[in-house]
This record gives structure tokens, C-alpha cells and sequence, in this order.
């Protein structure tokens, strides 16, 4: 039904109005025909019907036309579908913006629809045009099963629309803020089943580029181009260790340790190694996953997603994480054949944020860039994603720990050290009165604390264990170690979960934004906050907001 001031109803009815007028008044011979076939009175209805186009025509058409001579304002839209964050699975994508020019404007006349990506080799297609409507709904179904599977921020959709007076929205530059969905194209839904066995050892790694002490150990392999590239790992209690050799007959690389311009990198010789630590197989690349790009000169920098989708890079990686490179051949010389070179990389598990053990799983990709001689093309290829998914952790294999657990001689040495403690135990009882029930540590009373901090620091980004700790009156590690025995979680955790509830009750109560609301409950990193609540509630922040606004109504209802 139109509305007044509703501006896509009205432009609705003024296109029916002139569709009429404009049959009957080009067919005037059609009248007269009805005057001699019709009855008089279903000609004097059809006298009605041309009567009232006409008389409409006057308040709507004309009125239009001088409205689209002084409309100078652009129309507004919004995007409907698909929404932010989406993981699409199917072949066909449903296009779909709410557009408007307000009610005194001249009306929608078209909406033209553009899309950009990576192709197989990813190699970025220009923008696109696919497809225009010009009727409300603004909706387009885009077939896209030409196009390879892509990861975030490799398939974007914009469009432009145009009002009936000339004026023209569209979707900002790239660089001046985003007004477009990001989504992940992924139609393959199977986990892969490349496997890399870390082994534990007791043997200490040197991280020196140098391999020697990796030549009995697991490996997997694959090619690219005439590079073949071997990887290895190896684990303890606090590290895990990759070596990965690459062997090719020219090393091309520009980018030696203290370069600070990164442009034209990826164009050369390189690795990049991806970890999913929490192993969760969620499309969308984010905190916690780790993205580290070594150069064959031996330059490495850390690559990480941010709020507003931003890629920030990190040039000076921090003392947890120690890389080396050992070039065995003659760097950007295409006079000589070389013989390969290989890296030694090393992160310790508290930055990787996991307990290590038997049988602990996560996520690992390997990718090489070879650059085939000075002047000569670079090729891409991955141990096991392709191009177009490379920036998907649910498409990335399998990092697996074994052993770890048969410790003999460590258990020795516990028992020796039990029982030396035991001994000063005995020696310090003798000396001192026991402890009375009054003197003793209540440590329910240290997690009542505990839960009265975080209530009261929640929304601080820098809020961890070893700031909450001395604030209890108690050392980091044991704080860890009582909190964990009395809730059952360790502390980031029951931090996590307890953000996550502050902000489920506001996406519910305040009409704030998704990233106002990540930043209010301490999340500085909307990609991670979105991550961490699908995680714990099987649906992103806007369905949830979406879901639990329409129970609300249906209830009051």
C-alpha cells in the first residue's frame, strides 16, 4: 500500500500510472472499438480509467519531471545482503541494498552492481560489473561459480546508485573507510588431512638457519615451480620449532634483516608460515591466528589483523618469537645455479597462548614465493591451500604434537626435588609452630577478589593475569594456579567469558555499533571479539542482536 513520503512506493506508482496512461492514450483506436464491441458502461468505465491516468499523470508525472530538474542531492543505501562477515557456500549470491532519495527527491532510477577478486593464481581481477536492477526490491543474484573459493577481503561487492535527476552514490574509495561487506567464498567444506608429526625432544635448538640437528625427523614436502620445499617441526615445554629448507637453482631477494619498506616483498623469494593455535577451522583469518612472512635475505615481519579489518605489520617481532636464515648460494645472481636456503623458526608456547601435550592439534600452513630469476615472474604455492583460499585457517592442515608424556628421568628429578623439600619441611616444622586455621591462605577469598577486579576493570584492554594478580596479593604464577583449581578456567577464559556477557547485553539494550560495543567490554580488536563470541554462542554479534530484538517483540506480543 503507498504511504505519503514512503519514496519507493511512490516511485512504484507513478511508473504504473504512466504505464496506463501511456496504453491508452497511444491505442485511441482501441476506445472505439470498445464503444462498438463493449457495452456502454463498461466503455464509460474504460472512460474512467483513461480519465483518472490522465488526471494522475498531472500530479505525479509532470511534478516528477520538475523534481528531477531540481533534485540535486544524491541519493542514500545501505546493504542489505549479504552481511558483514559472511561465509558464503553456494554458487549464487544474493545482492541486495536499500536505497533511497528521500521523499522530496525525484526517485531511484537504477542500481548497478560491481564486484572485485582474485583469480586461481591470485592475480587481482579489476572491478567488475555484474548485473543492474531498476525496480524494489534492489536485489541481484550473481552466479559466481566461475570464480575460485576467496578469503576474507579478497571477494568485495560494491555498487553505484542513480536517481532519476542524474545523481550518483557509490562506494567510497578503498582507501577514504569502508561501506561494503567482507565475506569468505568458501564452497569446499572439508577439513584437509595434511598431517606434519611434531616430535618432543630434550635436545636443545639452536636458531641458526643451519638444519643439522632436523635430519632424522618428520617432514612433509611439496613443490613450486623448481623449488622444493621440506618442512620440519620438533616441540618441547616451551618452544615449538619449524625447519624449512627450500632448494631452488636461483635465490632472488632484496629484503635483508633492518629493511623497513615491505612494498614488492611478496615478489620475491620467500616463506610464510601460518599457525592456528586454537585450531578451531573458522574461515575468517583473525587474532589468534599468526601470519610471519621471512624473506630468503633474511628480513621477517609479522603480519596481523586489526580493528576496521586493517593489516598492521610488525617489523621488530618481540623476544618470543626468533627466526634465522642460511643461504647456501649467491643472492640475486642469475649467472650461477645455488642450492637452496633454509630456516630455522622458533615461538615459545605462552605467545602462542597453548599448553602443550601428546596429541595437541593446530593449525598449520606453509607457503612458498619463488621468484624465478632477476627479471623473471614469481610463482605461488602452499603445502596445503591454494591461492584463492590462502588466508583461510579451516582450509590449513595439521600440526600434530607426539610425545611428551613418557618422562622418566624428569620424573626423577621431581622426586628428587619432593623429596629434598620434604627434608627442609620437616627441618622448618621443627623450628616453627604450624600455621593456625587463621594463618592459612583463603583462597576463595583471593577469587572473590578476583571477580570484584574484573567487574571493576573489565573494559581495560591491557587486563591479564599479571596485572590482576598483584592487585589479589598474589605472584602471577600461583594466582594462575589457584584460580584454575577453585573455577575450573584459567584466567583468560573466565575474562573472555565474562566480556562476552557484558556485551550480549548490550547488543540487546543499546542501539550502539558492533565495534563500540567490542571496544566498551575491552576487546580493541573487532575481528576477535566477533571470533570469540561466535566461538561461544555458534552465532556473530549481528545475528544474535537480529535474534534475541525479534524473540523480544514476538514475546510482547
Amino acid at each position: 500500500m503507498w504511504q505519503r513520503g514512503a519514496t519507493v512506493s511512490t516511485d512504484i506508482f507513478r511508473s504504473e500510472i504512466i504505464l496506463r496512461g501511456k496504453i491508452m492514450l497511444k491505442n485511441p483506436g482501441m476506445i472505439i472499438q470498445q464503444f462498438k464491441e463493449k457495452k456502454t458502461h463498461v466503455f464509460r468505465n474504460d472512460m474512467r480509467q483513461l480519465f483518472f491516468s490522465v488526471l494522475m499523470m498531472t500530479f505525479f508525472v509532470y511534478p516528477a519531471s520538475y523534481a528531477a530538474q531540481n533534485d540535486t542531492r544524491p541519493p542514500t543505501f545501505k546493504w542489505i545482503s549479504p552481511q558483514d562477515y559472511s561465509i558464503l557456500t553456494t554458487n549464487t549470491i544474493r545482492l541486495c541494498v536499500d536505497a533511497s532519495d528521500g521523499a522530496d527527491g525525484s526517485g531511484i532510477k537504477k542500481v548497478m552492481f560491481y564486484a572485485r577478486y582474485f583469480d586461481s593464481g591470485d592475480r587481482f581481477v579489476p572491478r567488475r560489473f555484474i548485473g543492474e536492477v531498476d525496480t524494489h526490491p534492489y536485489e541481484f543474484l550473481w552466479d559466481c561459480s566461475g570464480i575460485p573459493d576467496q578469503n576474507i577481503g579478497k571477494l568485495i561487492f560494491d555498487c553505484e546508485v542513480y536517481d532519476n535527476a542524474g545523481n550518483m552514490t557509490s562506494t567510497p574509495d578503498w582507501n577514504a573507510g569502508r561501506n561494503y561487506p567482507l565475506l569468505v567464498l568458501d564452497r569446499n567444506p572439508e577439513e584437509t588431512s595434511a598431517r606434519l608429526v611434531s616430535h618432543f625432544t630434550r635436545k636443545r635448538i639452536e636458531v641458526d638457519g643451519i638444519l643439522n640437528e632436523w635430519t632424522n625427523c618428520d617432514s612433509i614436502a611439496f613443490n613450486n615451480n623448481d623449488n622444493r620445499i621440506t618442512v620440519y617441526s620438533l616441540w618441547n615445554r616451551k618452544n615449538m620449532y619449524l625447519g624449512i629448507r627450500v632448494s631452488g637453482r636461483s635465490i632472488i631477494s632484496n629484503y635483508p634483516p633492518g629493511s623497513e619498506n615491505i612494498v614488492g616483498m611478496s615478489q620475491e623469494d620467500l616463506v610464510e608460515v601460518f599457525i592456528d593455535p586454537d585450531h578451531d577451522h573458522y574461515e575468517i583469518f583473525g587474532l589468534p591466528d599468526r601470519h610471519f612472512l621471512i624473506a630468503a635475505a633474511g628480513m621477517v615481519y609479522e603480519r596481523k589483523m586489526l580493528i576496521d579489518d586493517q593489516y598492521h605489520s610488525e617489523l621488530n617481532l618481540n623476544p618470543n618469537v626468533a627466526v634465522s636464515v642460511n643461504v647456501n648460494g649467491t643472492l640475486n645472481d642469475d649467472s650461477d645455479e645455488d642450492i637452496d636456503y633454509s630456516i630455522e623458526f622458533g615461538i615459545t608456547w605462552e605467545e602462542l597462548g597453548v599448553t602443550p601435550g601428546d596429541g595437541t592439534t593446530m593449525g598449520l600452513e606453509i607457503w612458498n614465493n619463488d621468484k624465478d630469476f632477476v627479471d623473471g615472474n614469481y610463482f605461488y604455492a602452499g603445502w596445503s591451500t591454494t591461492a584463492s583460499n590462502l588466508s583461510n585457517p579451516s582450509e590449513w592442515g595439521n600440526l600434530v604434537l607426539v610425545g611428551g608424556d613418557s618422562r622418566f628421568f624428569e620424573a626423577g628429578i621431581l622426586a628428587v626435588i619432593a623429596a629434598a623439600g620434604s627434608v627442609i619441611a620437616i627441618f622448618m616444622f621443627r623450628r616453627k609452630p604450624p600455621k593456625t586455621s587463621s594463618q592459612e591462605i583463603d583462597e576463595n577469598e583471593y577469587i572473590r577478589k578476583t571477580r570484584q577486579y574484573v567487574e571493576e576493570h573489565f573494559e581495560e584492554e591491557t587486563l591479564t593475569r599479571e596485572v590482576v594478580a598483584p592487585a589479589v596479593g598474589l605472584t602471577p604464577s600461583y594466582f594462575g594456579k589457584v584460580f584454575k583449581q577453585e573455577t575450573g578456567l584459567n584466567f583468560t577464559d573466565y575474562l573472555t567469558d565474562f566480556r562476552i556477557e557484558k556485551a550480549k547485553k548490550l547488543l540487546i539494550s543499546s542501539q550502539k555499533n558492533i565495534s563500540e560495543i567490542a571496544l566498551e567490554v575491552g576487546f580493541s580488536n573487532q575481528s576477535y571479539f566477533a571470533y570469540q563470541f561466535k566461538k561461544r554462542n555458534g552465532v556473530s554479534p549481528s545475528e544474535f542482536r537480529h535474534t534475541s530484538r525479534k524473540n523480544h517483540v514476538s514475546l510482547k506480543n
